[in-house]
């Protein structure tokens, strides 16, 4: 257990990031922390983690102690002409060398090297645009951030993919200025399962609130959309997720299709997640009013982990869901997750080639990430393997182990190479704290059948006006690339209450950020198309 204290404290949480890495699931909640003026803790318990820096003959000298050893490391001071970016660029330098100082002490190496960020992908953009090519980007992440060979040829490959992507939508955006994602947030769903800590509440609790939420969501959206009128923006795409809209009744539903008026000509996905809430009704009215995609999401096909994890739905039902909404031609995406306790790698492939049979235009495999705000995180000490009784073995997940063989490493190093020869290709990835192994998230396609919201989203090319309790609205400066974001209150009586506020903050804080100057379509984060392409044969 470590007690961590520094001289830089603005940089602390990006910092403690790195530490918790090299930490086990068991002791991750409340094991860092800043012991500066705090008698509660016994020090005798712990190992100190001292963490300084000093500027000596304009070199940063890092200096780190961990319990009685001592690790020094000097790096040339690098800045930026953009002011903003120097505080990032001095923070990367601090999580190298604790990552360098850590890996030493503990004689560990992570895959992801001392990247603790959510998009590594947009650091290769950062490469690409200054001039290196996808084989050099590689190199620069093996050799100034530590990321394994692997990892590292994953994420190259996302991008390669990202950038020669059959569909023409995918960099359209590029050309015009004007684009912007609309995204729609239904905070409530069947039930919470023990993993979750999204921003929804389980519908028995506040079902008297789905229909004043709905009209209040229904003029949100209808606000937003004029105001993007006024400003001559277009949406790009759109994406209704939750929470599980399709919790709604088909009443309920219909305002909101209604409202947002596509007509099936851009990517318009709706979060289906618990296929027991899918019916022909509202599927109907899904493809009745634009819909391109859904997500029909088991997470696994073991019902003894979907009872156990509180998915409040059968292998079977998922199974009726799907075949269902694949009679109304949508494109579908499925997600699993690994790591899911007491699931062996025997039991998640299991579900992975399930799912591979059912042929899906996109998979997306998440890694159990253990939240704070989550049922999983609050029982953790106490959890047991949930399958004991079944005819196959169950080992509970190790953390970090990835020699186990039922590591959720092995797990994720599996699906890559089933998916590749079944014939989808890895097109985005992200990464979230206290993930299982420090691993990542990653969405394979089919060709011609990315998700363009997910890559703009994700590598946060385009602006976002959200609308509903939770939803994060994004100001994107595609010149400086400065991002800021704009939350409405998660609790939904609050939302409700603040609305007509909420609303004016909202078309203020817009009006002074993208409608305030265009988006140039040669900046950001792939400022030449052309000359990323040009790289691509240099690799």
């Amino acid at each position: 257990m470590l007690l961590f204290k520094s001289n830089v404290p603005h940089c602390d949480s990006e910092l403690q990031d790195v530490v918790k890495m090299f930490c086990r699931v068991d002791t991750m909640q409340s094991k860092i922390k800043d012991v500066v003026g705090d008698s509660n803790y016994n020090n005798s318990q712990y190992q100190q983690l001292d963490f300084s820096v000093s500027v000596v003959d304009n070199k940063n000298v890092f200096n780190i102690i961990i319990g009685s050893k001592n690790y020094t490391f000097i790096e040339s001071i690098v800045l930026s002409t953009i002011k903003h970016e120097n505080r990032k660029l001095f923070v990367r330098q601090c999580k190298i060398a604790l990552y360098k100082a850590l890996s030493s002490h503990f004689n560990k190496q992570l895959p992801w090297g001392s990247l603790t960020g959510i998009r590594p992908s947009k650091m290769v953009y950062e490469m690409l645009n200054s001039g290196l090519s996808l084989s050099q980007a590689k190199q620069k992440l093996q050799d100034d951030y530590f990321v394994s060979s692997k990892k590292a040829d994953l994420i190259i490959s996302i991008v390669e993919n990202q950038i020669n992507a059959d569909s023409p939508q995918v960099f359209a955006f590029k050309h015009k200025k004007n684009n912007v994602n609309l995204y729609v947030h239904v905070p409530f769903c069947p039930s919470r399962c023990n993993y979750c800590s999204f921003v929804s509440v389980p519908l028995a609790k506040q079902r008297h609130l789905l229909d004043p939420y709905v009209d209040t969501l229904v003029d949100e959206i209808k606000e937003a959309k004029d105001i993007l009128t006024q400003n001559n923006k277009q949406i790009y795409s759109i994406y209704i997720g939750g929470g599980t809209p399709t919790v709604l009744n088909d009443q309920q539903l219909e305002k909101i299709l209604k409202e947002i008026g596509a007509d099936g000509s851009i990517e318009f996905t709706l979060e289906a997640g618990r296929p027991e809430t899918l019916t022909k009704n509202n599927l109907s009215l899904m493809k009745n009013y634009g819909v391109t995609r859904i997500s029909v999401n088991p997470q696994s096909l073991n019902n003894k982990t979907l009872e156990y994890i509180g998915r409040g739905h059968t292998a079977e039902e998922f199974y009726n869901g799907y075949n269902l909404a694949k009679q109304f031609g949508f494109s579908i995406n499925v997600d699993l997750i690994a790591g899911l306790q007491g699931e062996s790698l025997n039991d998640f492939l299991y579900t992975l080639k399930e799912v591979v049979l059912l042929d899906p235009c996109n998979i997306t495999v998440h890694t159990l990430s253990v939240k704070r705000g989550s049922a999983l995180n609050q029982g953790i000490k106490n959890i047991k393997p949930c399958l004991e009784n079944s005819s196959q073995q169950h080992v509970a997940i190790s953390a970090h182990d990835s020699s186990n063989e039922n590591s959720v490493a092995a797990m994720l190093d599996s699906v890559h190479q089933i998916l590749l020869a079944a014939g989808y290709s890895p097109y985005y990835l992200y990464r979230q704290k206290n993930m299982q192994d420090n691993l990542e998230n990653v969405g394979y396609a089919k060709a011609n059948k990315v998700c363009v919201n997910n890559i703009t989203v994700m590598e946060e090319q385009l602006s976002v006006v959200a609308c509903g309790a939770g939803a994060i609205s994004k100001a994107i400066d595609l010149h400086t690339g400065l991002i800021e974001r704009f939350a409405s209150p998660k609790d939904v009586k609050m939302y409700l209450e603040r609305y007509k506020d909420i609303v004016l903050d909202k078309k203020e804080f817009f009006d002074k950020r993208i409608f305030a100057k265009s988006c140039s379509a040669s900046a950001g984060q792939v400022q030449d198309l052309k000359k990323l392409l040009n790289n691509l044969s240099s690799k």
